[in-house]
């Protein structure tokens, strides 16, 4: 959690069977799946469940690789380092 809090980790907290959570560290994420129950709970539909969490991931790690590339391009840039 201090890593997530210095910015230099990101925590996906991903909640397969029924737990007391809420009462965690991290009960202040974004937990998935985005409704907050448990994968195996009566109320979510696996599939579903893990197609919500896929997608989720999906865009944490776009995020991620948008972030780098524009760090890269920045750092090209202010080198002059481009056609």
């Amino acid at each position: 959690m201090q890593r997530y809090k210095n910015r230099e980790a990101r925590v996906i907290p991903i909640i397969l069977r029924p737990t007391d959570w809420k009462s965690l560290p991290f009960n202040e994420l974004q937990v998935l799946p985005t409704h907050g129950e448990a994968v195996t709970s009566p109320k979510e539909k696996e599939d579903e469940a893990f197609l919500n969490i896929a997608r989720a991931i999906r865009r944490v790690v776009n995020e991620i690789l948008n972030e780098l590339w524009m760090k890269e391009g920045n750092a090209l840039h202010e080198a002059k380092e481009y056609n």
